[in-house]
């Protein structure tokens, strides 16, 4: 009977990847409610958050673009 064999590094990839995206998602969720603020105090330490979710976001995908090139 065949068996459904996965190479360990396919398998690694596609966890990676799919990581990655939830936390880019995660993460841009995040970017669009803090980039929102509620009153003006506030509005000075979103957009530090939001700017530190934003690197955040790009890493993440440079990373998964890294490890899915590398392999």
């Amino acid at each position: 009977m065949p068996t459904l064999c996965m190479p360990r590094l396919v398998l690694f990839r596609f966890c990676t990847f799919f990581s990655m995206l939830y936390l880019t998602c995660c993460l841009s969720i995040m970017l669009c409610v803090e980039i929102l603020p509620h009153n003006v105090l506030s509005q000075e330490i979103s957009i530090i958050h939001a700017s530190f979710y934003l690197f955040a976001a790009c890493f993440s995908c440079l990373w998964m673009y890294t490890v899915l090139q590398t392999g």
